[in-house]
């Protein structure tokens, strides 16, 4: 496992250069029993759909962890990995929004909603979620 884990530490790093620095703690491996590889993502519309429990449990939004925990999660797919910072990276950009940082923080269950919306919902050209649209349908969800 060692060997796969710095084979994908190696190929994450270059893949994520233009992501944010900032990598999520991965509290859990990966439990989604995904046998068949992710497309690697070569456009925003291209960002596989990810389980809400396989991305978003235990997700600390200010926790920082090495590359290494994230290989460690996804060692037998580098684009699932890929795909995880991805969608974390969306969702930190639109939680430090100006406009929604109070509003989330409002109610506490908008965290958490916001954290399984994440795990599927389609990108913008700029690889984030439409602010508006990601707030209302974290909204929409049913307590």
């Amino acid at each position: 496992m060692a060997v796969g884990a710095n084979e994908l530490r190696r190929a994450l790093e270059d893949l994520i250069a233009a992501l944010d620095p900032r990598l999520p703690r991965a509290a859990t491996p990966d439990l989604s029993g995904n046998n068949r590889p992710t497309p690697f993502p070569t456009r925003p519309s291209d960002v596989a759909a990810l389980t809400a429990s396989e991305f978003a449990c235990a997700l600390d939004l200010h926790a920082s962890v090495t590359i290494d925990d994230v290989c460690d999660r996804f060692v037998d797919d580098a684009n699932r990995a890929l795909v995880w910072l991805i969608r974390f990276r969306a969702l930190t950009a639109w939680c430090e929004r100006t406009d929604i940082g109070p509003w989330l923080h409002a109610e506490p269950v908008r965290a958490e909603r916001a954290c399984a919306m994440a795990a599927s919902f389609v990108l913008n050209e700029h690889w984030e979620f439409d602010a508006g649209k990601f707030r209302f349908a974290v909204q929409s969800v049913a307590p």
